[in-house]
């Protein structure tokens, strides 16, 4: 359904889905694929057995005869090594040679890259130990009120609430 929503001739709209471990039939009806590693970005571009080319062309192990496309994506975006290339990719937009590519590119000459480019990236640190932006209590406040929205706009959620609210205090009123 929502391949058809995204091809439609008459008004196509995009579709967004994020999906862990999608089995193959639906993987193959992904146009475009994004697999996320370590917080970064492992693969970006068109779907089917793309990803497997562009990843296999940069050093990662090929996908073997017994294992399926999304299956090997996931045990790569797993992988320890594929999380740290990927976070020195998102870093410091270097890109990270693959852990099998026999030394293309060395840690050092990855980290000198990344020179020039800390004073670009240095605010997501501070940011990480920045103090929170709201308090306990004013969370506690817009939580609240998103609650208290949904309650008055569902009836039949509110009226159940009430009648568990009710049960219970029955219960442990005796």
């Amino acid at each position: 359904m929502l391949r058809d929503l995204a091809h439609d001739p008459t008004s196509p709209t995009t579709v967004i889905a994020s999906i862990h471990q999608p089995s193959s039939h639906l993987y193959l009806t992904f146009d475009s694929v994004l697999v996320l590693s370590g917080g970064g970005e492992l693969y970006f571009g068109p779907g089917g057995s793309a990803p497997l080319e562009t990843l296999t062309s940069k050093g990662y192990p090929p996908c073997p005869p017994e294992c399926s496309i999304p299956d090997h994506l996931l045990n790569l975006a797993s992988d320890s090594e594929a999380q740290s290339n990927s976070a020195i990719h998102v870093a410091g937009g270097v890109p990270a040679a693959g852990p099998q590519s026999g030394g293309a590119a060395s840690k050092t000459e990855l980290l000198d890259g990344l020179i020039g480019r800390e004073s670009r990236f240095s605010h997501v640190a501070k940011q990480r130990d920045a103090p929170l932006a709201a308090t306990f209590l004013t969370q506690f406040e817009v939580l609240c009120g998103r609650e208290w929205k949904n309650l008055l706009r569902d009836k039949t959620l509110f009226v159940t609430h009430f009648i568990v609210a009710a049960v219970l205090g029955i219960f442990c009123g005796k």
